[in-house]
């Protein structure tokens, strides 16, 4: 809580006030590559998102207290689904694709989602989606990959408290870039502020662990016909 509200409250002899969020989440990390201990076999890598996530989600304002891991398995993941429990978000990462191994989409749609977003232009983290499950409960799926996972959730994760809790959403940060990008699809990049306020970007990026970031402060999101010395929006990081 803003630290000037609980003084005015306590001026006022205001002892108790109602207050809003954080929201609890659901975590699960699917993939049957992904080891968290033990030696690594062939087509097999460290989990590299579940250690870091947690911040990045507190970061959002968004708890979890608990993260999953799951094989490629539908069923399994169907029985995650069926658990009961008091979580207001879930947050699945992994499984957004459309290959023969991502299981979400065809889920939800067995179960009669309303999905919200179904894949942003964007990248990386462009499968990511948004959708709300039959019993009221929002459902935020991110891309296995940890750079895609940590891009999605910073720029949708904050949009989805605010309508969770209906608080006002924060003015977005802004930095002018010091270099322009091509293409036609939004990137999403490290920045880090130089010596005349202008932001760099730090040039592609791997996306299978957050390496690029050691130095960044901040993620910026380049739309199409970002030139040098364009206004982009900054995604802050956590420290």
């Amino acid at each position: 809580m803003c630290p000037a509200v609980v003084s005015a409250a306590a001026a006022a002899e205001v002892t108790a006030l109602p207050v809003r969020g954080p929201v609890r989440a659901n975590v699960l990390l699917t993939g049957d590559e992904i080891r968290t201990h033990g030696p690594l076999g062939d087509g097999q890598t460290r989990d590299a998102l579940g250690p870091i996530l947690p911040n990045y989600l507190r970061a959002c304002d968004i708890r979890c207290d608990h993260i999953w891991h799951l094989d490629d398995d539908r069923d399994l993941l169907r029985s995650w689904f069926e658990l009961s429990t008091d979580a207001d978000l879930i947050v699945v990462a992994g499984a957004t694709g459309r290959g023969a191994a991502d299981h979400l989409r065809p889920l939800l749609a067995e179960a009669g989602a309303r999905v919200l977003i179904d894949g942003v232009a964007m990248r990386p983290g462009g499968s990511h989606l948004v959708a709300v499950l039959p019993d009221g409960r929002v459902l935020l799926g991110l891309p296995g990959n940890p750079y895609a996972a940590v891009a999605a959730l910073l720029l949708t994760g904050p949009a989805l408290v605010d309508a969770l809790t209906a608080r006002t959403s924060r003015a977005p940060m802004w930095g002018r870039i010091a270099a322009g990008i091509t293409g036609e699809i939004t990137k999403v990049l490290p920045v880090r502020q130089v010596p005349g306020g202008v932001w760099r970007t730090a040039g592609p990026v791997q996306t299978p662990h957050l390496a690029d970031l050691i130095g960044s402060s901040a993620l910026a999101v380049l739309r199409p016909g970002t030139v040098r010395g364009s206004l982009a929006e900054l995604l802050p990081l956590p420290r």
